[in-house]
């Protein structure tokens, strides 16, 4: 039976991935319908806008309202007479008068009382009889709106971080025609009708980023962090995988263990599926690895084997990279480990392919070491891996326990000294 870690581990594993199944469905339904919603002219109460849709904390939102609204139509009566005058009659009159957001704007504000926004509401006794304050907007038609929603302790609290804001909106009161006749245009009297629309023009995540990073300073559990991203935050292609880059970093930095805990496998599983091309051989040499110490070895052989291709091919069209370089040198070594793993090393066939796959890894690893144009430290990060897959391999030929196979060990085990040593220069 499974392991109450195992459990935990994989309960999270799941609820981090079916919420990100999840938000790859919503931002496709999202690409294809705009985030709109209309304001009519005729009501005269606050109204919500975008059908319940939130604003993080750290988001900068720009609104474009245009349209026009039919203030205060008139109706009346003309007395007609033939010309003799014996037959008079009453024809129908009606004169429109049709205004935008440049004449009477749309007033927006946050529906939540605790909730703030940059720059701060206002109020203008000519717009807004009631005196309620709402944000500043640019005159002219189309209006435009932008504000960033502003939390207290956003920076700190996951759940104020993760804590969305509704709007509602209405048409102002007042304008060049007068007071608006809130009433609409059922009967022949004075009434108003028409409609603003109102548009999402833009979300700016960079501010929310900046608050995540604060956020990710201090340690948090996996469900924590995950369920306080916004769907258009973690969709926005500019910087999704800034994003993963952060998660990847916090569990480095905070949830790192000889142990792999729940919570670390589920941010690097959450970061490995945000964006591939974020750290992507790192995150993911990293992924199997845990997976094998916390001995799911069947997740680590699928995890590592469907990243070898990627990685192969990113070393052969860029061999000077040292990072591309590395991430496939380590994608081998685990390769490798997975073999030794999966049947105890009892099948000979599974220690020579391991053999064969650390020996690979250490060459390639040693051969970028040797390039003088890198970094010292680019270099000596090469020295390490080169000389690991060679302790590797020297305890697979161990394993095999013949007299060549002992004698190839003891060769393999001097070569990973010297890498060490080079390595040891480098500091």
């Amino acid at each position: 039976m499974p392991n109450k870690r195992g459990e935990d581990m994989n309960t999270i594993r799941g609820k981090a991935l079916a919420l990100l199944f999840s938000l790859s469905a919503w931002n496709a339904l999202a690409q294809s319908a705009a985030i709109q919603s209309n304001i009519q002219g005729q009501v005269g109460s606050f109204t919500e806008l975008f059908a319940g849709q939130k604003f993080f904390p750290g988001q900068k939102v720009l609104l474009v309202i245009s349209g026009q609204i039919d203030v205060n139509h008139e109706y009346w009566e003309d007395r007609r007479c033939n010309w003799l005058g014996l037959n008079c009659w009453y024809e129908k009159r009606d004169r429109p008068y049709f205004y935008g957001p440049d004449a009477y704007p749309a007033v927006v504000r946050p529906e939540r009382g605790d909730a703030v926004v940059s720059p701060e509401l206002t109020g203008d006794p000519k717009l807004e009889a009631s005196g309620a304050s709402f944000i500043p907007f640019k005159p002219g038609s189309p209006q435009q709106i932008e504000f960033t929603v502003v939390r207290q302790e956003a920076d700190s609290k996951l759940a104020i971080f993760g804590t969305g804001v509704t709007f509602e909106a209405k048409i102002a009161d007042t304008g060049p025609r007068g007071a608006v006749t809130r009433v609409g245009c059922v009967s022949r009297i004075t009434c108003s009708g028409g409609q603003y629309s109102v548009s999402v023009a833009s979300i700016d995540n960079a501010g929310r980023l900046d608050l995540l990073s604060s956020i990710l300073e201090t340690k948090r559990s996996a469900a924590e962090i995950i369920q306080s991203l916004d769907r258009r935050f973690i969709e926005d292609e500019a910087i999704k995988e800034k994003i993963a880059v952060a998660l990847y970093r916090h569990s480095q930095s905070l949830h790192a263990a000889p142990e792999p805990t729940a919570d670390y496998i589920a941010l690097l599983e959450y970061a490995s599926n945000l964006v591939p091309s974020a750290l992507s051989g790192e995150i993911g040499n990293k992924l199997s690895l845990a997976y094998l110490k916390s001995g799911n070895i069947s997740l680590a052989r699928d995890k590592a084997g469907s990243d070898h291709d990627r990685l192969a091919k990113s070393f052969e069209q860029n061999p000077k990279d040292p990072n591309a370089r590395r991430e496939y040198a380590t994608n081998l070594r685990i390769l490798g480990q997975i073999r030794l793993r999966e049947r105890n090393g009892m099948v000979s066939s599974d220690l020579t392919r391991a053999i064969s796959l650390f020996i690979d890894s250490s060459k390639i690893a040693a051969e970028g070491a040797e390039d003088q144009a890198l970094s010292r430290t680019d270099r000596k990060l090469l020295y390490i891996l080169a000389k690991e897959s060679l302790i590797d391999c020297t305890r697979a030929l161990m394993m095999l326990k013949t007299p060549v196979n002992l004698a190839k060990a003891e060769n393999i085990a001097t070569r990973a000294i010297e890498f060490a040593k080079q390595a040891a220069s480098l500091q």
